[in-house]
């Protein structure tokens, strides 16, 4: 077996590539930490606000439920529904408007693939519906 040294390889490896991978590891780093940052900060966000850290963590999760519906384009897609099939039922078609409000520990967020249909779809009024099943 024979290697021919005669042509040789451009390096790859170049201060350029160096440079953007640098660039390239800070952003995912100040990415990551700007996400991870309020979880670890959770108990002291509670204490300054003087509320439970389950209502802190509830808010984050709701705003991180939310924004994770924008960046996959499901937005449009998704209804919240709190307190379902109760008398103080509410529908939400804009989930962005839920994104700050204190949960329900009865609530719900539906994305559906296609089309929405009845109520979801704003149909029929929740209160007609309810208005029915006492019926």
């Amino acid at each position: 077996m024979t290697v021919d040294t005669r042509t040789r390889l451009t390096p790859t490896w170049t201060p350029r590539v160096t440079v953007a991978l640098i660039v390239l590891a800070a952003a995912a780093f100040v990415y990551v930490t700007a996400e991870i940052v309020p979880v670890g900060a959770l108990a002291a966000i509670a204490a300054d606000f003087r509320v439970s850290e389950a209502l802190v963590g509830t808010l984050l999760a709701s705003y991180a439920l939310v924004a994770a519906l924008e960046r996959t384009g499901l937005t449009e897609k998704a209804v919240y529904v709190a307190k379902a099939t109760m008398r103080e039922q509410r529908i939400v078609r804009d989930v962005r408007e839920v994104r700050s409000e204190r949960g329900d520990c009865f609530a719900m967020v539906i994305v559906t693939r296609k089309e929405r249909s009845g109520v979801l779809a704003g149909d029929v009024s929740p209160e007609a519906m309810l208005a029915k099943v006492e019926a």
